[in-house]
């Protein structure tokens, strides 16, 4: 029997363990929300979301005055997070101490679209979102009526410009004038530059870098009224 002693022992301690963990679970589970915490992950540094927009949209769809924490659906919460246009994936998790932790990774905007009727971001997954009334991002403007279909090619091409120092610190911008058919804008001199259709545009961007290290820095911004990049192997340049 004495040796039989510790193992009756060990027992009734395991069994004490788990009636005390289970009350415990139990207790923190009625507890009230206590707090929201919110991580926003932004790739670029944008600030679309914040912990006020985050408990906004949360006091929504729940009271949190009086919420317990075991009332909390995480895949609902996380359905509505989502629903935000400026949100790309919402994680949400509980603590034992009644706290809400909300993960919520930004959507990127690239291009930011204008024209007489609308203006709206393309994001970097080809997507059309609306404008902040929060936050604005620094994106390169495009003017005209775009179609869905130049959504893919446009958001390449500026990325393709954003990634290029030179063509970064140049272009200031994007037209659509007719159909398949854009002018790039620049912020020295004053002259456009027609770029055509927005396929083959590295080869375009080739050639262009060329004409400025070759020509425009050497002689000046000042003599041409137009540049264009549209024919295969060559630059027509117009003098003034």
């Amino acid at each position: 029997m004495k040796g039989r002693l510790p193992y009756i022992f060990a027992i009734i301690a395991l069994v004490g363990f788990v009636i005390l963990s289970a009350f415990l679970i139990q207790k923190n589970q009625e507890r009230s929300i206590v707090k929201i915490y919110s991580k926003n992950i932004s790739k670029d540094g944008s600030d679309f979301i914040n912990d006020s927009i985050v408990n906004l949209m949360i006091a929504k769809n729940m009271n949190l005055d009086s919420a317990r924490i075991k009332d909390v659906k995480i895949d609902s919460v996380e359905r509505w997070l989502s629903k935000n246009p400026f949100v790309k994936k919402a994680d949400v998790y509980k603590t034992p101490k009644g706290e809400l932790i909300t993960e919520v990774i930004q959507k990127r905007p690239v291009v930011r679209v204008k024209n007489r009727t609308e203006e709206y971001y393309l994001t970097d997954e080809y997507e059309r979102i609306p404008l902040s009334d929060v936050y604005a991002v620094n994106a390169l403007i495009v003017e005209g009526k775009i179609d869905s279909i130049e959504y893919e090619s446009l958001v390449n091409l500026v990325e393709f410009i954003n990634g290029d120092n030179l063509l970064k610190k140049n272009i200031t911008g994007l037209k659509k004038v007719t159909k398949n058919s854009f002018i790039l804008k620049v912020n020295k001199g004053k002259f456009d530059i027609g770029f055509g259709g927005l396929t083959d545009f590295d080869q375009k961007f080739t050639k262009l870098k060329l004409f400025y290290d070759q020509y425009l820095t050497k002689i000046g911004f000042d003599q041409y009224k137009r540049i264009n990049l549209q024919y295969k192997n060559q630059i027509v340049a117009e003098k003034k």
